[in-house]
């Protein structure tokens, strides 16, 4: 099964998205005592206004972003346990066709199932082993074979194709779509506040006290 990680390449700075969100804050109510100063300085108050809507909106980014990495790793988790029910299931069927087809003298050489590994080789043989014992049940009958295994083969094959395509399709994209929507409102905060603090330096120039509060975002 392919791994798509949920991290890429950083193209944006180190500070935590928690840490970022608590800046912007402390920011937001910054600007808001300094209103004044900074206008007279050229910023133009509507970003503080946008600073103060993302904040909301990178917030709850994060969390989806967050629950689904989550509901992802466990469902990935269940799948590895379920293909290992059926990695055993598949050679268990495998070997009782073999025993059976010996007894009844009947030369049938079945592939070397244990060397697949990908879960949708595990579909096709499963799939393949169904149709073996449906096609010969009247020969696997005289050997008394439990059919049981072969009912069940016939059963999980949907099972796990479904499963296969519900990670692949539905949460593996939903997860890199939240992971990349985050990381633009992100990257968005981000540079608003690069700018007001721009902003805050210049209009408190020389008051080194103040002006340390708009030093720059790392």
């Amino acid at each position: 099964m392919k791994y798509i990680p949920f991290m890429k390449k950083r193209e944006y700075p180190k500070i935590s998205i928690s840490s970022l969100v608590q800046r912007a804050n402390d920011l937001v109510t910054l600007c808001r005592s300094d209103k004044g100063e900074l206008e007279q300085a050229g910023l133009q108050w509507d970003l503080v206004n946008e600073i103060a809507l993302l904040l909301k909106e990178c917030s709850e980014a994060d969390a989806k972003f967050k629950i689904l990495k989550e509901n992802l790793i466990l469902e990935r988790n269940n799948l590895r346990k379920f293909i290992k029910d059926c990695k055993n299931l598949r050679s268990c069927l495998a070997e009782m066709i073999r025993k059976s087809f010996h007894t009844i003298g009947t030369e049938v050489r079945l592939p070397q199932y244990y060397k697949n590994w990908n879960p949708e080789d595990i579909v096709q043989d499963l799939n393949d082993l169904a149709h073996i014992c449906n096609n010969s049940r009247g020969e696997l009958a005289k050997t008394k074979f439990d059919f049981t295994l072969s009912d069940k083969a016939a059963e999980v094959v949907p099972e796990l194709s479904h499963y296969l395509a519900k990670i692949k399709l539905t949460q593996e994209n939903s997860v890199s779509d939240a992971f990349e929507y985050r990381n633009k409102v992100y990257n968005d905060l981000y540079t608003k506040m690069k700018q007001i603090c721009f902003y805050g330096r210049r209009a408190f120039w020389d008051e080194p006290e103040h002006r340390k509060y708009y030093r720059a975002v790392n």
